[in-house]
């Protein structure tokens, strides 16, 4: 009788452990996508300096905020981490399964960068979804985790010629 009972409770502990890790490490992660230069901040008003054009996509069915992360510079051979624009907050939320399109100023005298997007879940006081309901019951248990997210998007040239490879409908501003 006890072989029955450690035998039902390994296997509740299995599943336990499985459905823990399917909820804090999901395949819904989110992107960033770089997609080219323009001049035309995400509020439609034209700067005078070049601005990149990123997407950031919400896969989850997590409310995402966004902020600014590190940047990751290459000037001359050399790369530098820059963060000095940590913590600037874009659009307040990225509903589930949206997206928003990201304006930035674009390194000065860099031959490649490379941008971080920190992404961290809102909660509103009550869960929307199954797996919110869930999370929420596992940290009324104790259970504790940020639920978040740093992204990296690909290496950008500061070159002309990145317009061409990107199809970009966004001249340079030089």
């Amino acid at each position: 009788m006890n072989f029955k009972r450690l035998g039902a409770i390994s296997v509740f502990a299995l599943i336990l452990l499985i459905l823990i890790t399917w909820l804090v490490t999901s395949s819904d992660r989110p992107a960033a996508t770089f997609q080219g230069y323009t001049n035309t901040d995400s509020r439609g008003i034209t700067q005078p300096f070049r601005l990149a054009r990123f997407t950031i996509t919400n896969r989850s069915e997590l409310y995402l905020s966004c902020s600014q992360g590190a940047l990751e510079i290459e000037i001359d051979g050399k790369r530098v981490r820059n963060t000095n624009r940590c913590g600037l907050q874009y659009d307040p939320i990225i509903e589930p399964r949206k997206a928003i399109v990201v304006t930035m100023a674009t390194p000065e005298n860099a031959t490649r960068w490379q941008s971080e997007f920190l992404l961290k879940e809102v909660t509103f006081g009550l869960p929307t979804t199954k797996r919110s309901k869930l999370l929420l019951r596992l940290r009324q248990l104790g259970a504790t985790w940020q639920h978040g997210y740093s992204l990296r998007s690909q290496f950008v040239d500061n070159e002309a010629s990145m317009l061409a490879r990107t199809n970009s409908l966004y001249p340079p501003n030089r």
